[in-house]
């Protein structure tokens, strides 16, 4: 199963606290921004993305994760990322590191309609993408602060989008 970095010890909602023994931890795995991941049964593996972290004066550490999606195993395909949460993790359920793998699924090119707009910040080798009737097909916000490149992203987004998708109009100018 891999390097065991903590159990949960609360689920309310989306949120999932753990707690964290660093003597036993990789502090690498264990940070604000990362993703860990918790066993949901033996069909999958839900995936949460390290928000708070507070230490405790025994060196224990409660770190608290948002869970954004499940990652599959079914039987008669490859193991597949899924946005969203159907089922939580037990409690005293074991959180574990991602792995490189875990990660390659999450972040891999969608094989619907996409642009890249970018890389990660934790990753830089690793593209970011968007896929494209997604973002199109219903409302969508970009937050940052002043100065954090947010006219950029849609900027970035929107030619890239006109570039691969647009039909170029020839003029010789003959009416």
């Amino acid at each position: 199963m891999g390097e065991t970095l903590g159990r949960v010890e609360t689920v309310v909602g989306s949120r999932v606290t753990m707690r964290i023994d660093p003597a036993n931890a990789s502090m690498q795995a264990i940070r604000v921004g990362a993703m860990v991941k918790m066993p949901i049964g033996l069909s999958g593996e839900v995936v949460g993305v390290i928000r708070e972290m507070r230490a405790e004066a025994n060196a224990i550490a409660h770190v608290t994760a948002e869970l954004v999606g499940m990652m599959e195993s079914l039987r008669e395909s490859h193991p597949r990322f899924v946005l969203g949460i159907s089922r939580h993790p037990t409690l005293g359920a074991p959180v574990l590191p991602m792995t490189e793998s875990d990660l390659t699924m999450i972040y891999t090119q969608p094989s619907v309609a996409n642009i890249r707009i970018g890389a990660l910040s934790d990753d830089p080798s690793r593209p970011a993408f968007v896929a494209v009737d997604e973002l199109l097909s219903r409302h969508f916000a970009i937050f940052g602060t002043t100065g954090s490149g947010k006219s950029c992203a849609v900027i970035v987004m929107f030619v890239r989008f006109l570039f691969r998708w647009s039909i170029i109009a020839y003029s010789d100018g003959v009416q």
